[in-house]
């Protein structure tokens, strides 16, 4: 269950079935030779076609919440309803903090796991109170190699999706949008939050809760109840 552990744990136990979806280039799926927000979106409908069988409640975090955005414009009978979790949506050209590499990180190995899982560091970095899911998600996050441990993630996974498509893919997105977002967060700000309703063609829905970035860690159980409040919305949608 790995970052969605503290989200999923809640919503199961509430009886909601619950697909997680791990992107291609993450976690212990394959890497590819390059990355779209097309190729990751047809992904996303694929696992939906296949698994849910019909339409689903989607929700995304940071880069993941971006991805269901094109996803969800490319196939919107599909995905009725949207749950963005402190995903950053910013207008074109606006300048804006940058709190992730700008470029693919160096491979590293490392002679053991324990060692390799200590290098492991959020970004951005803030602080967990569940330290116990924080030493899972670190020690998940390495495999094993001929020379050694490494990260299974892809570091050339990050900034392949540009501000403009996101833009053209709300303006095409009509069904409701809900952002969730922590009030500490270095990663969403007043001016992402305000271009994310204006650019988007649908009703857009904006709720702040105590907490960073990471919200699906400390604030697992909080955010597993906005979700299962959305989804059954979903019977009431025309």
């Amino acid at each position: 269950l790995g970052w969605w552990e503290a989200v999923i744990a809640p919503l199961t136990e509430a009886g909601h079935a619950v697909v997680g979806l791990e992107l291609s280039g993450h976690g212990a799926s394959g890497h590819r030779a390059t990355y779209t927000a097309d190729l990751w979106a047809h992904e996303v409908l694929q696992a939906i076609r296949d698994v849910a069988g019909g339409p689903a409640l989607l929700v995304g975090h940071s880069l993941g919440g971006r991805v269901s955005i094109c996803a969800a414009a490319a196939d919107p009978a599909l995905v009725p309803r949207l749950v963005l979790v402190d995903s950053p949506v910013r207008r074109p050209g606006a300048p804006h903090r940058r709190v992730l590499p700008q470029r693919p990180l160096p491979r590293r190995t490392h002679e053991t796991l324990a060692e390799a899982a200590a290098t492991f560091r959020l970004r951005p970095r803030e602080p967990v109170a569940d330290t116990a899911l924080l030493d899972r998600i670190a020690a998940a996050a390495f495999a094993e190699h001929s020379d050694g441990w490494s990260l299974r993630a892809d570091m050339s996974v990050f900034r392949r999706i540009p501000d403009e498509t996101l833009a053209t893919a709300l303006a095409t997105y009509t069904g409701p949008v809900t952002l969730i977002y922590g009030t500490r967060s270095t990663i969403v700000d007043q001016p992402g939050r305000d271009f994310l309703a204006e650019a988007h063609a649908g009703s857009t829905e904006l709720v702040a809760i105590e907490g960073y970035h990471h919200l699906t860690l400390d604030q697992g159980a909080e955010v597993a109840g906005l979700i299962a409040e959305r989804h059954a919305l979903l019977s009431t949608q025309p």
